[in-house]
């Protein structure tokens, strides 16, 4: 995950736009060179029930989101988005990566 090793999936409370709720959990997942894509998407997918579990069950501090300053559509090139993900990175924006399926990888 360009050079970070880290990634994060995050459970949102329910808000008039998509993903812009507080965020009630966050989880980070380090990521492995020998996970497949199917293998990580696996994964990251038990981590996000994982958050839920802990959003239903354990007292939450919710964090503010911040609106995304890019947010990337479905299906991106693999290329293109990673050249994004990298500027934003460098310049401490935040951006909306869609979230990916077996199909996708």
């Amino acid at each position: 995950m360009l050079g970070s090793e880290i990634c994060g999936k995050s459970m949102m409370g329910i808000y008039k736009k998509i993903d812009g709720g507080n965020i009630l959990n966050l989880k980070k997942l380090k990521y492995a060179d020998s996970y497949t894509e199917s293998g990580f998407i696996t994964k990251a997918d038990t981590l996000t029930f994982s958050a839920l579990i802990e959003v239903l069950t354990l007292p939450i501090q919710k964090i503010e989101n911040m609106p995304f300053y890019i947010k990337l559509s479905k299906h991106i090139d693999s290329f293109k988005a990673i050249k994004i993900l990298e500027y934003t990175l460098k310049n401490n924006l935040s951006v909306y990566m869609p979230t990916l399926t077996p199909i996708d990888s």
